[in-house]
């Protein structure tokens, strides 16, 4: 039986339960919500909740279609009577016992009916028609069901047995689990109070809502010695809920069963890593996408969820935290109709949300924008975006050709990783297209530097680059806990006393409240630093430059430093020393060339 005919049936099963009243629009509603998180089908779900009556079901499709019931169908096989199997099970119609002038033929949906002509000239008989309940029909094709009714056609010897540990592991997730003891467990504050339902399935739901509705980027579901526990990434950092460490401790195979189950993973191998993919809808009505990653330690399972929130995204240009000059200089850069826009940076400093913020600014009807990511984290309306996967052969460097191919006006390559992708992106840049990709370097005046070790001549990269932006992503200071910072210990005062820029400064740091859930920190800000490639830098490139001699140049240019604009929130008390000491790159191009 084919699986799109399954699911056009229990669609249509689904909908009449709707239309004959026998559930509400509100309880419906929730179960086509719940439908979409677990990917099950509503009737699906329907039945298993036991959400109606299939008697009732029958009934009023009866009254209402005048079509006579059959509440105890008694089949015989379609090809004894010369009907076509296919025709059959196409129009999902069942054969009764019958004589030789009638056939009798059962049905459980109204779209059935309207094949019943077809039937009395294939078979040559008059036809007589019943309604039946589901589960029967269901049984006479061998259909996979939640009915409550044993399907006999289906053979146990038939299931895999990756089928069979589903099916274990879903009955546990369906049972109860007592979590009664949460209602009293520890809470660290009032924005903290969270209602678990009393089994697995619902409460993973809630644990997703929660993340979702309170900005939470990732979801770290960990095993260790003597305890399973869950923590939240809010704001760059890690934090932990008692609630949610008592559940998910005292049900953390479950909890991790349900996730593989609602990610389409397969949850008996527990040897190998994992990755798949959720669509999900919070109990505010926020659909995201959850890219989940299973990886397996010496003590079991651990999950990682990312939250893909496009209603977070900052998709304006003018909110990714450049300076007005540095703003100016990369609308000009993107706004040109070629050249190379490189961002760089470690991995979770931001890069793809800068190019998002690019590629938005720059999408009009007019324009052809053509990207390649690996992963495609948010879809963009207007942009046509390819899924990177080195696994058939789908590389960057691939993408790119055949994007050359597909008239382009902007290209944007999620990452140049190789010498290939690098020669094809700067040679594209130089024929009229717009490329924006990003490099893993440590400054902006590196990312020279690294194409020129891939194996580029100094000639194409110095003809080919418009703009390099290297960031960073630093924690801001809760300002409801902000107190002055008495520098301790011997490291930290040299430090100070090392950097000339720290001299005199009235350092701060918040010492943590309920506000920022006792971590210091609220939000997250990018800092810059922006290189425009002038024809002065150009032509130092082209004559094998060094860096420093090259940040030289783009100093009497008004170039700042990551360094520079980290010293102002310094002293503004936007950032405290410690986290400028692990954010912000420490070498200094301008004192090692001086």
């Amino acid at each position: 039986m084919r699986k799109d005919l399954v699911l056009a049936l229990k669609d249509e099963l689904a909908r009449s339960i709707l239309d004959l009243d026998l559930v509400g629009s509100n309880e419906y509603a929730k179960y086509a919500t719940h439908s979409k998180n677990s990917d099950q089908n509503v009737y699906d779900l329907l039945v298993k909740d036991q959400a109606f009556r299939e008697k009732d079901f029958v009934e009023k499709l009866s009254k209402k279609f005048g079509v006579d019931t059959q509440t105890n169908p008694i089949f015989i096989d379609a090809s004894k009577i010369n009907i076509p199997k296919k025709f059959s099970e196409e129009n999902f119609i069942a054969i009764l016992e019958s004589d030789e002038k009638i056939l009798n033929i059962a049905i459980c949906t109204p779209s059935s009916l309207n094949s019943v002509k077809n039937l009395s000239l294939i078979s040559g008989k008059k036809i007589k028609t019943f309604f039946t309940e589901p589960d029967y029909i269901f049984e006479y094709f061998g259909i996979k069901t939640e009915s409550k009714k044993p399907l006999e056609k289906i053979e146990p010897n038939k299931v895999s047995k990756t089928a069979e540990s589903n099916l274990k592991e879903e009955k546990e997730i369906k049972e109860s689990v007592d979590i009664e003891s949460l209602k009293n467990a520890p809470r660290q504050s009032s924005q903290q109070k969270i209602k678990l339902s009393s089994d697995v399935v619902n409460a993973v739901d809630e644990i997703f809502s929660y993340a979702i509705d309170n900005s939470i980027s990732d979801m770290h579901f960990e095993v260790f010695r003597d305890r399973s526990d869950i923590r939240f990434r809010k704001n760059g950092t890690l934090i932990s809920l008692p609630d949610y460490d008592n559940f998910v401790s005292k049900n953390y195979n479950a909890v991790i069963a349900r996730i593989k189950i609602l990610s389409t993973l397969d949850i008996a191998e527990r040897r190998l890593p994992q990755d798949g993919k959720i669509a999900f809808t919070s109990k505010s009505g926020t659909d995201v996408d959850l890219r989940v990653s299973v990886l397996p330690t010496n003590l079991g399972e651990r999950v990682v969820i990312r939250v893909l929130n496009s209603s977070n995204l900052a998709l304006s240009v003018d909110k990714l935290g450049f300076s007005n000059q540095q703003l100016k200089d990369f609308l000009t850069a993107i706004e040109a109709p070629q050249g190379m826009v490189l961002v760089t940076g470690p991995t979770g400093s931001g890069k793809s949300t800068t190019l998002y913020g690019a590629i938005n600014h720059l999408n009009s009807p007019d324009v052809n924008i053509l990207t390649a990511e690996d992963p495609v984290e948010y879809t963009l309306s207007g942009i046509s975006q390819v899924q990177v996967r080195d696994d058939i052969g789908l590389s960057f460097a691939s993408a790119l050709r055949s994007f050359l191919r597909q008239d382009p006006e902007i290209i944007l390559v999620g990452e140049i990783r190789d010498t290939e992708t690098a020669d094809i992106a700067t040679k594209a840049a130089l024929t009229g297209h717009l490329v924006l990709s990003t490099l893993h370097t440590n400054s902006a005046v590196g990312a020279i530097s690294r194409l020129i070790n891939m194996g580029l001549p100094h000639y194409l990269i110095s003809s080919s680059l418009s703009l390099i932006v290297a960031q960073r992503l630093v924690r801001v200071n809760c300002e409801h806990c902000l107190t002055s910072s008495d520098v301790e210990g011997e490291a930290m005062r040299d430090i100070v006393n090392e950097v000339k820029e720290l001299k005199g400064l009235q350092l701060k740091h918040s010492k943590g409240c309920p506000k920022c859930y006792d971590s210091g920190f609220s939000g997250r800000r990018a800092i810059h630093e922006v290189l425009r490639i002038s024809p002065k830098i150009q032509k130092a490139i082209a004559q094998h430059a060094s860096e420093q001699e090259i940040i030289k140049i783009a100093l009497s240019e008004n170039f700042i430093s990551m360094r520079d604009t980290s010293f102002k929130l310094l002293k503004d008390g936007i950032l405290s020393l410690s986290e400028f000491l692990r954010s912000v790159p420490q070498s200094n191009s301008e004192e090692d060339e001086q």
